[in-house]
């Protein structure tokens, strides 16, 4: 697969997912919607949170085998598997089955796809395509949130999601991608962004663990400030980097002019504390004229760079055998 091909390919993704499903719906009215996912396949729901936080009180990601314990036939459960054999979600729909809730299925196929076809259920069946579930995102969120529109579920204008197919513009994010691949080196990434942000800053994480085949880590404030920066302490006792053998991150600060003063500070403040330690460090912006724009724009970004990270390490960015091997290893 041409990795780079798909990241400019990415656009295209949204007007496609939306014109599959611009009749779909769901009928009911539901106590909990609960998503059912893993992986790249989870990322629409965390981008549907990043977009409308204001979900957060009967939204819940679920991130294993079966459901929450307190789930009933009152509850929507969406399971979505890019490939449709992940036997987490597998379970979660099963599970939903059991209880005689309504789900709405969103895969490629495989099990899943079998399944909800064998009783009837709604399902989106995505395009065909060998690329990972992880830059299948744009299919996956624009599917699942013009369905849950249509039903009622969320309020939303469909116009800004085919939006998104001409005004997302991947080619003007690959030289700054390179450019902060170059920055990292042999460095472990760590990402940090405010709360609202925080699955913005996990899709970094992921895209450096699955892309670049690298250990990354990530978390947001103000949480961090009250414990994880404690990490930085010694780096105090000693500012020659040539003396340094105690870590070896580089810090990706995510910044957003929405975040609100204090969210800001909190992300100003850290730099500040990163300059004095000389860690390095790159603040990124986050760009874009809608709130949609922004979110994506970051995650093409977050694409290129761990695309150019593991071209410069002479890794396959859409390879994951040690994945696969550890599932095959628990058969």
């Amino acid at each position: 697969m041409d990795f780079k091909q798909i990241i400019l390919d990415f656009p295209k993704q949204f007007k496609t997912g939306f014109e599959s499903t611009k009749n779909l719906k769901i009928n009911g009215s539901f106590k909990n919607i609960i998503f059912c996912g893993m992986g790249g396949s989870i990322i629409p729901a965390e981008i549907l949170f990043t977009l409308l936080p204001e979900l957060a009180n009967n939204f819940h990601v679920h991130r294993d085998y079966g459901l929450p314990s307190w789930t009933t036939k009152n509850d929507l459960v969406i399971c979505i598997s890019w490939s449709g054999g992940t036997k987490e979600t597998i379970s979660s729909y099963q599970a939903a089955k059991r209880l005689e809730a309504k789900t709405l299925t969103i895969t490629k196929g495989l099990e899943l796809k079998k399944l909800a076809q064998e009783n009837n259920d709604t399902m989106v069946i995505l395009p065909d395509e060998r690329i990972p579930a992880r830059s299948g995102a744009g299919y996956m969120f624009s599917s699942l949130l013009t369905v849950l529109t249509n039903s009622g579920i969320i309020d939303f204008e469909s116009e800004e999601l085919v939006s998104l197919s001409k005004t997302l513009k991947p080619d003007g994010f690959e030289k700054k991608g390179g450019e902060i691949a170059e920055r990292i080196g042999n460095w472990t990434p760590l990402i940090y962004s405010s709360f609202q942000n925080r699955f913005l800053a996990s899709f970094w994480k992921i895209k450096f663990n699955e892309n670049s085949k690298i250990h990354s880590f990530w978390n947001h404030f103000p949480g961090a400030g009250h414990n994880e920066i404690a990490g930085f302490d010694h780096a105090e006792r000693d500012l020659n980097p040539a003396k340094r053998n105690w870590d070896n991150f580089f810090v990706i600060l995510l910044k957003d002019g929405q975040d609100g003063e204090a969210q800001s500070k909190k992300l100003s403040t850290a730099a500040k504390l990163l300059d004095q330690r000389i860690i390095p460090y790159e603040t990124i912006e986050l760009e874009g004229k809608t709130r949609l724009e922004k979110i994506f724009n970051n995650f093409i970004l977050s694409d290129w760079t761990s695309f150019y990270l593991a071209k410069n390490r002479g890794v396959e960015p859409t390879e994951a055998k040690i994945i696969e091997k550890f599932k095959e290893m628990e058969k």
